[in-house]
């Protein structure tokens, strides 16, 4: 009997180490190499790559502020905001350059049953505790008009568990995360058990696709963003959530750095889009970020699918080429154009979403879409990835834009 038990162990482990090593030879690539773009071919816009929700070891993650800066600078994210939630330190910490990576100091501070992210206006809007900041946002968030303009107010993972705003949203609310990646992978595991245990067993064959496999569309978030958006302006963010700090054990030290801080910055970003250049000079470039942010100036992707830079989709309108976050009113004639960097080599679709509704569609790498009358346009592009043995190829979600608001 002892002697089957070990023989069937054996197999299943031989299996699983035979498929683990096809899988390590799999490679998920949509491009080709040639295809990639640097900002130097850009064709209209300077795109910036950065992330808006990490914490250190100053509250609930695992890494100091060196290290989340030096992950960034490892990822070539362009900005970094740190966002230790209910943090309210003594002095208040610089702001980094160093090598093209820029970090902020934003907050993330807890509002009734919610989490609400503060990006500018710390200088001027001092937050020092959980009831003055509570105080403080109840009185922000009844604003649509403040001071300093830039400043923005973000609803952090809308649809976790226990966290879920209730009741109408306040007009000074600026933007929710659309994607969050700590919800996603929660959910997965609640939803999806065996799902995320293959996701994670194919880790340490393939990290890759182990993510890709993870990947999936936010659909209650996206609703919840587009029904927002027919009410007033609400700007969309991809939350990376990163802690770099997986529970194992309920003790001190009973964690692993899982995923590392550098892995789930190279997961997937915010990608804002200027019309000229960042300098280097921390606070002129802290303006141009935090007003881009504001706006809606960008759109946000899962980079791990493949790299998005030299994406863009702007407004056609009278001569005019209006950027993604823009607010206009409707003319005869308008049309959007949506630029992809790349030809995928595998089956693409780029949408166009109206008002939360399917508008229409398009397998072309660039393309203008006619815009017949008002309403709140967004973009998303889907690859259909083909994955390994056992598993079917799959739509998986790539780039978001924020939407154009055409009144």
């Amino acid at each position: 009997m002892k002697r089957k038990i070990g023989l069937g162990i054996f197999l299943i482990w031989l299996l699983s180490m035979s498929y683990g090593l096809i899988v390590s030879q799999y490679d998920y690539s949509p491009i080709q190499i040639t295809d990639q773009v640097t900002k130097k071919s850009l064709p209209k816009y300077y795109d910036y790559k950065g992330v808006t929700h990490a914490v250190t070891k100053r509250t609930k993650g695992s890494g100091s502020i060196e290290e989340v800066f030096t992950a960034a600078k490892s990822a070539d994210i362009d900005f970094i905001f740190i966002t230790d939630p209910n943090f309210f330190p003594e002095e208040e910490q610089q702001d980094l350059y160093s090598n093209g990576t820029r970090l902020f100091m934003g907050t993330k501070l807890s509002y009734v049953d919610s989490h609400i992210l503060v990006f500018g206006g710390l200088d001027l809007h001092k937050f020092k505790s959980i009831g003055q900041s509570q105080i403080q946002l109840n009185d922000l968030l009844t604003q649509k008009h403040r001071s300093p303009e830039n400043m923005s107010l973000v609803l952090a993972h809308p649809k976790r568990p226990k966290y879920e705003w209730s009741g109408e949203i306040p007009i000074g609310l600026n933007g929710i995360e659309v994607i969050n990646l700590k919800q996603i992978w929660a959910q997965k595991a609640r939803e999806q058990k065996a799902h995320f245990l293959l996701s994670l067993f194919l880790y340490p064959f393939n990290e890759t696709l182990s993510f890709l496999n993870i990947i999936s569309e936010p659909r209650e978030e996206l609703r919840l963003w587009d029904d927002l958006n027919k009410k007033q302006k609400m700007t969309g963010f991809f939350g990376n959530h990163t802690t770099a700090k997986a529970i194992i054990f309920p003790t001190d030290n009973g964690y692993i750095k899982f995923p590392s801080y550098q892995t789930s910055f190279n997961i997937g970003s915010n990608h804002i889009l200027l019309s000229s250049e960042l300098t280097g000079m921390i606070q002129r470039d802290k303006q141009k970020i935090l007003e881009a942010l504001k706006r809606g100036q960008f759109y946000f992707a899962f980079d791990i699918v493949a790299n998005p830079k030299g994406f863009y989709a702007e407004l056609l309108s009278d001569g005019e080429e209006l950027p993604i976050g823009s607010e206009v009113k409707f003319k005869e004639g308008m049309s959007l154009k949506v630029n992809l960097p790349f030809e995928p080599k595998v089956p693409f679709e780029i949408k166009l979403v109206k008002d939360g509704n399917f508008y229409t569609t398009s397998n072309q790498e660039k393309v203008e879409f006619k815009i017949n009358g008002p309403g709140t346009y967004r973009v998303e592009v889907l690859l259909k990835s083909k994955m390994p043995l056992l598993q079917s190829a799959r739509w998986v979600p790539w780039i978001y834009t924020n939407a154009f608001y055409i009144k």
